[in-house]
């Protein structure tokens, strides 16, 4: 039982239907008083604050009291629409209703807090909406093997001899040939790469070591020289770098199944009669001219 009360989705359930009854016990002025409109200070104060949103300014005296003169009018037709029963049948009225509702319950997902242990959970249980694929961070230089002929590996052992005495590598891209492609790439999967580079490329960064200049290894341009400074190795990850999606994921899948335990509940209390129906007991409309 106790274990029962400490489940979010209970949390869930219990706040949204504790909302339900608090609307239920409030006094509806309109059956009540039916003639009687009161214009709160309360309801004032938010038009004023709807007014300084839009306007970035307070209203003046004539701006609020136009403001309660179109408040006081919307309240009118509104209950006089009421009475006249124009609310019913109406698609649009119903969808909007209906939307309040589902954002009265959507309310509640802001309230609950998730622990660390629910995260955690929810993390290991759906660790494939989470997995973190390998990435790779380099700079590479460009070499054109076509411009140096038969003697295309005698400058590449002399290119990387001058590489590996480049103490800033952001400037290592001048002992390289031209070209437009970019010569520092951060935190890439090996599809991104591929995408930039060529599959054969990727492949190959697989298996090259960090924090030295390597190569030439061959992509769609050409060769390249490359020096890996960071790889990330993927999987699943620690909670503490991914905790927001987590929480984001783990409240819309808690909403979701209070709002559906919540509906299922609401629905009990009706008695439904859906009559049989056939779609040979449709009748042709004609569009008359």
């Amino acid at each position: 039982m106790l274990q029962i009360l400490k489940e979010p989705l209970t949390h869930f359930i219990f706040l949204g239907s504790l909302i339900f009854i608090s609307y239920g016990l409030m006094p509806n002025d309109v059956e009540e008083n039916p003639k009687e409109i009161v214009i709160s200070k309360t309801l004032i104060q938010e038009l004023v604050n709807g007014f300084e949103q839009t306007w970035h300014r307070q209203p003046n005296k004539e701006e609020r009291n136009n403001l309660i003169a179109i408040r006081l009018k919307e309240e009118i037709y509104y209950r006089e629409a009421l009475a006249l029963g124009l609310d019913e049948g109406d698609t649009a009225i119903r969808r909007r209703l209906k939307q309040k509702m589902e954002y009265i319950l959507e309310d509640i997902a802001d309230v609950v807090v998730a622990t660390d242990e629910d995260l955690n959970t929810y993390l290991q249980q759906n660790s494939d909406k989470f997995i973190m694929v390998k990435k790779y961070s380099f700079y590479q230089v460009y070499i054109e093997p076509d411009k140096y002929g038969k003697d295309f590996n005698q400058e590449v052992i002399k290119r990387l001899e001058q590489l590996n005495k480049v103490d800033d590598l952001s400037n290592a891209y001048k002992l390289g040939d031209p070209m437009l492609l970019a010569h520092q790439f951060n935190q890439l999967s090996a599809e991104q790469v591929s995408r930039q580079l060529g599959k054969t490329f990727a492949d190959s960064l697989k298996s090259v070591s960090k924090d030295k200049w390597q190569g030439p290894i061959r992509s769609s341009y050409g060769q390249h020289f490359v020096f890996i400074t960071n790889v990330t190795d993927g999987g699943i990850p620690k909670l503490a770098d991914v905790r927001k999606t987590v929480e984001r994921e783990w409240k819309n899948e808690q909403r979701l199944k209070a709002n559906n335990k919540i509906y299922n509940d609401l629905k009990n209390q009706y008695y439904v009669v859906i009559e049989p129906f056939s779609m040979s007991d449709n009748t042709e409309v004609k569009a008359s001219k």
